[in-house]
């Protein structure tokens, strides 16, 4: 998984995705880089807790993509957000 993280967060995927929304190249590295620690996590720990919501960011950071942002209702515990909202992809 590691090529995939170093390719998905290398400049030139960065720049394409910037290029494109207008959003600064250094926004991109932070929220991304972010979020990848975050699935870590999410996996490290998963034997206890299963998040969907980190099991699709992951699928989305895999396939080439920018996971950007959430629409609809998110709900207080989070369990059914899904059937709620969407996450928007880039």
């Amino acid at each position: 998984m590691k090529p995939h993280i170093a390719y998905l967060l290398s400049n030139k995927k960065r720049n394409e995705a910037g290029n494109e929304n207008g959003m600064p190249d250094d926004l991109i590295y932070k929220f991304s880089s972010s979020d990848m620690l975050r699935i870590c996590i999410a996996f490290e720990y998963s034997d206890f807790y299963q998040s969907r919501y980190y099991s699709e960011l992951a699928y989305w950071y895999l396939n080439g993509h920018f996971p950007c942002s959430w629409v609809g209702d998110v709900a207080e515990d989070f369990e059914d957000a899904f059937s709620l909202g969407k996450l928007v992809v880039f």
